[in-house]
C-alpha cells in the first residue's frame, strides 16, 4: 500500500509505499507541482491486480461491499476520522487537487453527512502538528486491514 505525501516544506515528497522521494525546484509554483507529483506517483506506484474479479451474478445485490468480500460488518462513516482513512484520503486524493472531503455533525455530535470543498486552485494542507498522530492512525488501520482484523 503506497502513502505518498508532500514534507511540511511543501516542495518535497515521499513515499513509504516504495522509499521514492522527490523535490520541486520552481520557488513560484512548487506547491502545486509537488502536489501534482504525489498525485500521479500513487497512481504509479499503486500496483494493479493481475486480474479483474467477475462480479458474482449470484450475489445479492442489496448486500454491502464490505459484507460480500469478507463477511465483516459495515463500519460506521464517523469512524473515517478517528481510523486515519479521512486523513489518508485527503493527503493522497483531495488535496494535492485542492479539494477536502469533511465530515458533517448534528447538534449532538453525531455524523450527519460528508462535504466536499474548495475551489481547486491551490493545493491543501494539514496542520504539520496533526501529521504524525493521523499517519500513525491510518498506518495502524492498514495494517489492521491487512491482517484481516
Amino acid at each position: 500500500m503506497a502513502i505518498a505525501y508532500t514534507e511540511r516544506d511543501g516542495r518535497s515528497w515521499r513515499c513509504d509505499g516504495c522509499g521514492s522521494h522527490g523535490r520541486v525546484v520552481s520557488q513560484t509554483d512548487g506547491h502545486r507541482l509537488a502536489a501534482e507529483t504525489v498525485a500521479l506517483h500513487i497512481e504509479d506506484c499503486t500496483p494493479t491486480p493481475a486480474t479483474e474479479q467477475q462480479p458474482d451474478s449470484t450475489q445479492d445485490p442489496t448486500q454491502s461491499l464490505a459484507e460480500a468480500a469478507d463477511g465483516s460488518p459495515d463500519r460506521p462513516i464517523s469512524e473515517l476520522r478517528d481510523s486515519g482513512l479521512l486523513w489518508l484520503i485527503n493527503r493522497t486524493v483531495f488535496h494535492p487537487r485542492g479539494l477536502a472531503l469533511g465530515l458533517t455533525f448534528g447538534e449532538a455530535g453525531e455524523v450527519t453527512g460528508w462535504r466536499l470543498t474548495g475551489d481547486g486552485s491551490e493545493p491543501m494542507w494539514f496542520s504539520p502538528d496533526d501529521e504524525p498522530r493521523l499517519f500513525a492512525a491510518a498506518h495502524a488501520t492498514l495494517a489492521a486491514a491487512q491482517r484481516g482484523e
